[in-house]
């Protein structure tokens, strides 16, 4: 009997290229006597979950993902919800935006990739590119040709108030993203402001609707952009280098007071680490991830940052750093992060289960999508394998 593989792609993905799948899915289809593979293509959550009910009965062996961290979580919430269960293998095809994940088992070559797909088609047709995910597919495809085994490395996956995902950030960590995806403090603040007069029912409507207003940087990005979409904004190029820099960077000048006190205001809470009450006072940032790195889409040192280095020693645990330092602090130690090393006055540490609770809304960042919540329980979820042919480290 041929294994079975379903693989789920988000339409809106950041670098979404139906040539990439169209690839994708002629290589995986070659042998029908040791694969078969069947495709969705969806940006709709509720089509996927009606989709995966429809599927119910598939029981694929390989569950390829395409899209990026943001994907993932959605779409292994709704295969849990859905079906109750995962598949044996996990295979992640980047795709979008942000592919930390990916980035970590060496799935993603980056801008790169992202380029060779926005090439026009006589080139494509001469060059014949190959981009990460087309060989993942080519190695799925020959190793089961073969009657080999196929690599995997363990991930530990992490359920957050019920949906499942590979980290999450508190407090300054989701300050920095909502910059960084080029919002505004004002918005930020309005937002603070909204959630307070707001039902939990409806927390995330008032994130949408403040996140789709119009801002200065928003238009700034739209009219530089016009005409150059497939360049800028499919590569991910205009995000990274000009909002990073103009958002994020502008926040270490010490005339910017504003922006430098709204990074370091400390979060209004507790903090349980395994049922334990975490005494520290005045944390500004909370980030807790089950992988070691963070990258900001371009292959490249500068782009790399390792804030839980230890985040897979222990199978079954995640890695919680707890930051009360100042941004500048953070930043005079920027060599530390590149190369995986504990920041000084940080506090480290891994645990099965980490608990917030607040008298305020909390905003919360899990993978690439903000969550918003009264109170968060993170907890180990289960561990998956993910086809992991590029990498160095193979623990099958």
């Amino acid at each position: 009997m041929p294994l079975k593989q379903l693989d789920i792609f988000n339409s809106q993905a950041g670098s979404f290229s139906r040539w990439e799948i169209k690839q994708i899915h002629q290589i995986l289809n070659q042998n029908p006597q040791t694969l078969e593979e069947r495709v969705i293509t969806t940006n709709d959550p509720e089509y996927l979950e009606f989709v995966l009910y429809k599927n119910r009965d598939y029981r694929p062996d390989i569950l390829g993902i395409g899209g990026g961290d943001g994907t993932k979580t959605v779409t292994l919430t709704a295969v849990k919800k859905i079906w109750g269960y995962l598949p044996p293998y996990l295979a992640f095809f980047a795709s979008g935006t942000n592919n930390n994940c990916a980035y970590t088992f060496q799935l993603s070559d980056g801008l790169t990739d992202k380029i060779k797909k926005i090439l026009p088609s006589p080139i494509k047709i001469i060059a014949q590119p190959q981009t990460k995910p087309i060989q993942l597919a080519q190695y799925i495809q020959k190793t089961l040709q073969e009657g080999g085994e196929l690599k995997t490395e363990p991930l530990d996956l992490l359920d957050v108030n019920g949906k499942k995902g590979f980290n999450v950030g508190f407090a300054a960590v989701p300050k920095l993203l909502w910059t960084y995806y080029g919002k505004t403090i004002d918005q930020y603040k309005k937002l603070e402001k909204a959630l307070q007069k707001t039902d939990p029912a409806y927390y995330q409507k008032e994130l949408e609707m403040i996140w789709h207003e119009q801002n200065p940087l928003s238009s700034f990005i739209e009219i530089i952009s016009n005409g150059n979409e497939n360049l800028l904004k499919r590569t991910g190029a205009l995000y990274t280098l000009g909002t990073t820099l103009l958002s994020i960077l502008s926040s270490f000048n010490p005339l910017n007071k504003r922006r430098k006190n709204f990074y370091q205001e400390p979060f209004e809470g507790e903090i349980f680490l395994d049922g334990e009450k975490v005494p520290l006072k005045n944390l500004t940032a909370i980030y807790i991830s089950t992988y070691e790195q963070v990258n900001l889409g371009i292959k490249l040192k500068p782009f790399t940052f390792y804030p839980t280095p230890e985040a897979r020693t222990e199978p079954g645990k995640m890695q919680v750093v707890l930051c009360s330092s100042t941004i500048l602090d953070i930043v005079k130690q920027i060599s530390r992060l590149w190369s995986g090393k504990h920041l000084q006055n940080l506090h480290y540490a891994l645990v099965k289960e980490v608990k917030l609770t607040s008298p305020h809304p909390i905003i919360g960042h899990i993978d690439a999508d903000f969550e918003i919540a009264d109170q968060f329980t993170i907890k180990y979820d289960q561990t998956i394998k993910v086809i992991s042919p590029f990498s160095t480290a193979h623990r099958n």
